[in-house]
């Protein structure tokens, strides 16, 4: 989360991809309801996977997570 997104829409900046470029431009008000959708499906995902750890255990979600990936985006074990 960017602490530095101000209150208004016009005072806020984001970085973005549009197409193949990397842009940087005010907050559109588009985009800030897809940033906020994003972060409240992002809030859930946490608190799922807090419960799946209570459930299952670290190690397997661990190991679930990481099949998932493909292996050039693999993140190293710890």
């Amino acid at each position: 989360m960017d602490t530095s997104v101000g209150p208004f829409l016009g005072e806020s900046w984001l970085m973005r991809v549009e197409g193949d470029r990397v842009v940087l431009g005010p907050l559109k008000p588009e985009f800030f309801k897809e940033y906020k959708d994003r972060v409240s499906k992002r809030r859930e995902l946490l608190k799922l996977l807090w419960e799946l750890c209570e459930v299952r255990g670290e190690d397997e979600i661990m190991r679930v997570l990481r099949s998932l990936l493909p292996h050039h985006g693999e993140i190293p074990a710890a």
